[in-house]
C-alpha cells in the first residue's frame, strides 16, 4: 500500500460490510503516518492498475503485530484475494522477527469471523479488550 493508495481504500473500507472506521485514527493524515511507522507490511490488491479490489493495514509495535481493516470488493471475494494480502502482510512480518499477529474484527461482523478461523487464526475468549481515550 502507497501513500496514493489511502483515498482509494477509504473509499473500499467504507463500502464493506463489517468495516468499522474511526474518527481520528482512519483519517488520511493518520493512515499516512501509519503507513510511513509500518513500512511495507500494508497490503492492496489490485485487478489492474488504479483498479483496487483489496486492502489490508498492518502494522506492529516491535513484539507483536495487527491487522485491520481486511476488505476486498463483493466481486472479488471467494478468490483467495484476502488470503492472500494476508499472507503478504504474515510475510513481511515474518521478515521484522514479529511470530504473533491479532485481527480486530467487530463482535458482529460473522463473515469476517468465518474468514479467520478459516485461516485457522484462533478466537480468543480469555481476554477483552479495554480502549482509553487520552484527552
Amino acid at each position: 500500500m502507497r501513500s496514493a493508495d489511502v483515498e482509494t481504500c477509504l473509499a473500499l473500507w467504507q463500502a464493506s460490510d463489517g468495516v468499522v472506521l474511526r474518527d481520528g485514527s482512519d483519517q488520511p493524515a493518520a493512515l499516512l503516518a501509519f503507513l510511513e511507522r509500518n513500512p511495507g507490511l500494508s497490503w492492496v490488491a489490485e485487478a489492474s492498475p488504479r483498479e483496487l479490489v483489496g486492502a489490508l493495514l498492518c502494522g506492529h509495535d516491535g513484539r507483536r503485530a495487527y491487522l485491520y481493516h481486511l476488505a476486498v470488493r463483493k466481486d472479488w471475494r471467494r478468490f483467495g484475494c484476502g488470503r492472500g494480502l494476508v499472507n503478504a502482510a504474515l510475510a513481511g512480518l515474518q521478515q521484522t522477527g514479529i511470530r504473533r499477529c491479532h485481527a480486530f474484527v467487530a463482535v458482529e461482523n460473522e463473515a469476517g469471523a468465518r474468514f479467520w478461523e478459516a485461516l485457522g487464526a484462533d478466537r480468543r475468549e480469555d481476554i477483552a479488550l479495554f480502549t482509553l481515550r487520552p484527552e
